[in-house]
């Protein structure tokens, strides 16, 4: 029944989109119409959610962990299942890999997603970035709330310096809850005493457990997150996560952190998605606490936008960004890392 539903919901989107697109134009200025189409059709599937048992949910991505590499990435990264200090996950390696080691957290507001519902993206990323990326399938609530997801990411960062991995070369990653997820893991080896990463990146970041950010509501009409307001399970699953704490409280919520002594950090957001004011306000808050802060905002883009809208230019110039910012913090960073980043954006 859920399948049938989601269906018609795309096929009314899809048509809905058509026709106020031809007689009023893009909802925003710079958008294409596989822009609009993606983003319309995106948020009809994710309201879909709201009646998908939690079985299927989990059973979609083991599904998706066993998917094959996408193409083209297929012919030029390798993949391999890996388990670090008993966190299951998948290295993704290029061919003549530079030095740089990128642990990725995948978002999913804490709730969904696998290293498979992300592969096209970090496969993506490995290649063009010339790194070697492991993808970690970190445990999820409602089944396993906070601070499982943060213990598991810790584990796999200490398992790679256990392994040799020099923390001179070694970069956290995220998106959205995963960028979040990032940031806390930061603060979690500033507690235990550990050496930061060479940097960390960090696309659209799950900052504010408490939804206060202005553009929960202002951007409601472009992005195609539904709002915490519109999904009583969307706001049900994300507080599954909180295990019985505040959402406030600086261990959940990074932007209410002490946040000095982080590593680098590159953040990239979206002007138009939902949660760029968690972005804005932390990277204000990480400035002031003496963190290096590399930030960028783009016109009209949603939420993690290099991952939902991959072909796009936007998408495109945001993953060279973060494949530059990997060469650049490399401390063994060789004349091949220097271009490792940089790819034809004219083809």
């Amino acid at each position: 029944m859920w399948v049938v539903d989601m269906v018609v919901r795309m096929v009314r989107t899809i048509a809905a989109v058509v026709v106020r697109r031809l007689s009023t134009g893009p909802l925003l200025p710079s958008w294409s119409w596989p822009t609009e189409l993606t983003v319309a059709t995106m948020r009809e599937f994710l309201a879909t959610l709201d009646h998908v048992p939690l079985r299927l949910l989990r059973r979609l991505e083991r599904q998706a962990n066993r998917a094959p590499l996408p193409h083209p990435q297929r012919t030029v990264v390798t993949r391999t299942p890996t388990r670090l200090s008993g966190v299951d996950g998948e290295w993704l390696d290029p061919a003549r890999p530079t030095d740089a080691t990128v642990l990725y957290l995948h978002g999913g507001g804490y709730v969904s997603c696998s290293p498979g519902t992300h592969r096209h993206f970090t496969s993506a990323l490995a290649w063009i970035a010339r790194c070697r990326v492991v993808a970690i399938d970190y445990r999820l609530a409602p089944e396993d709330p906070y601070p499982a997801a943060v213990e598991d990411a810790a584990a796999a960062y200490e398992a790679l310096l256990d392994d040799g991995v020099d923390p001179a070369t070694l970069f956290v990653a995220g998106d959205s809850a995963g960028g979040g997820l990032t940031l806390l893991t930061l603060l979690e080896l500033k507690r235990r005493g550990l050496p930061q990463p060479a940097g960390a990146i960090c696309l659209s970041p799950y900052t504010d457990l408490t939804w206060s950010g202005d553009s929960w509501t202002t951007n409601v009409a472009f992005d195609y997150l539904p709002s915490a307001a519109e999904s009583a399970s969307l706001r049900e699953w994300l507080s599954s996560w909180f295990g019985g704490h505040d959402p406030a409280d600086p261990r959940l919520s990074p932007l209410f952190a002490d946040l000095s002594g982080l590593a680098p950090l590159l953040v990239i957001s979206g002007e138009a998605e939902l949660l760029v004011d968690d972005s804005r306000r932390f990277v204000t808050a990480a400035r002031e606490a003496g963190v290096d802060v590399t930030y960028v905002e783009t016109p009209d883009m949603v939420h993690v936008y290099p991952i939902v809208l991959p072909r796009s230019r936007p998408a495109m110039e945001a993953t060279a960004l973060m494949a530059d910012f990997i060469a650049d913090h490399t401390a063994a960073g060789t004349a091949e890392a220097e271009t490792a980043g940089r790819i034809d954006l004219s083809a």
